[in-house]
């Protein structure tokens, strides 16, 4: 059984706002247990809160036992598998409606955060009031920016800055991060996207709104199953019905 994260002691500061992270699920609960655990070794306080998008009852039953073990994970539960912007906005809406804390993260439930990682995201976007959505970099092994192009669509460009805050053209979902404001001002997903170019229409309003989007060096998560070949043709991918983000 994984050893649980340290806590931190009541009555800290820290303690008092965590920040929000919000899983989307789909019958992985092995992975969504290491990605909820991952979450919680960052040495920041999180709130997870578990989407899940119609799994078995096996899964569920996974996902009740962490809820049992971590009093900071909560799992909201859909009859269908509704996709991951739709799933995500559920999560999102709850945390806006609570109205805590300034910042809230989305992940999938098979990406694992490196040690340290959404600490350097929250210091990079400290002096920064107008950055609205960030995403990590995207495992070591890949140098790559988020890319929008007109003709393309949302893709994944060979690339690397120094450490710190570059502009990017949207935040990737393996690990993305949102201010309130930016949330409140232009809304969540757009839920006729099913799965994928849900970020980048995102960052497509965010920007338009005037808020900048970038991507964090050295803020690492890694995503196991899924090499950059797959994710640069599955971001190029467009729902029937759905606006292009370009």
């Amino acid at each position: 059984m994984n050893a649980l994260p340290r806590a931190l002691p009541r009555g800290s500061e820290r303690e008092a706002v965590p920040l929000e992270v919000v899983v989307v699920h789909r019958d992985q609960p092995t992975a969504c247990v290491q990605t909820v655990l991952a979450l919680h070794r960052q040495g920041v306080p999180v709130h997870v809160t578990v989407v899940d998008n119609g799994s078995g009852a096996a899964a569920l039953s996974a996902l009740r036992a962490l809820t049992r073990r971590l009093s900071t994970v909560d799992v909201v539960t859909l009859a269908r598998n509704a996709g991951f912007g739709p799933a995500a906005n559920i999560g999102l809406r709850h945390w806006l409606e609570r109205g805590d804390g300034e910042w809230v993260a989305v992940t999938p439930h098979d990406a694992l955060p490196e040690p340290g990682c959404l600490g350097r995201i929250l210091s990079a976007v400290a002096s920064r009031p107008d950055a609205g959505l960030v995403s990590a970099e995207f495992g070591r092994a890949y140098d790559s920016k988020p890319i929008i192009d007109r003709y393309i669509g949302a893709y994944v460009s060979p690339s690397r800055a120094d450490d710190g805050w570059e502009d990017a053209d949207f935040a990737h979902g393996t690990l993305l991060v949102a201010r309130r404001g930016a949330l409140e001002q232009i809304g969540l997903f757009d839920e006729r996207y099913f799965a994928y170019c849900e970020e980048a229409d995102l960052a497509v309003r965010a920007r338009r709104a005037g808020w900048k989007v970038g991507i964090i060096w050295g803020a690492v998560v890694n995503n196991p199953g899924h090499a950059e070949s797959e994710i640069v043709r599955s971001r190029t991918r467009l729902p029937s019905g759905a606006p292009s983000p370009c």
